[in-house]
């Protein structure tokens, strides 16, 4: 009996200390940003606010600047972001306009994030492509 117990404790002792995870390392992207964004193509840009968490999702208000309206229109965006830097968003302004989806990749280099997303919609994969240019608070 007491060699079974010097052979199964230290198995029963690596079992355990294997099912117990270290957390994931918290999302290289979080923080909060601020910048602009401009549709590819067109004259449409605007100004951008996201708070990413640790765990990579990200939310934040987007407000189109080049358009006529007053007020602006302004809208929210929510989505993840991964440590390699994909990004998939959504957002829908007030009204007529369906939800749009933001898919691309993105880099972080010295605080800040840019890069050249595809954007769709419904009945629409492809609806153009959108640049980014944002700063960590």
């Amino acid at each position: 009996m007491r060699s079974l117990l010097l052979v199964a404790a230290p198995l029963l002792t690596a079992a355990l200390l294997s099912s117990c995870s270290n957390p994931p390392p918290a999302n290289a992207f979080a923080g909060n940003y601020a910048g602009t964004f401009a549709v590819v193509n067109t004259n449409d840009k605007g100004d951008l606010s996201l708070a990413v968490s640790g765990d990579g999702s990200l939310s934040g208000t987007i407000t189109l600047t080049s358009a006529s309206a007053t007020p602006k229109p302004t809208t929210s965006v929510s989505g993840t972001i991964q440590n390699d830097g994909t990004l998939v968003a959504n957002y829908k302004y007030p009204g007529a306009f369906p939800t749009a989806t933001l898919k691309g990749t993105v880099t972080l280099t010295a605080g800040m994030v840019a890069g050249t997303l595809n954007v769709s919609i419904p009945d629409l994969a492809d609806a153009g492509k959108v640049t980014l240019n944002l700063t960590k608070k």
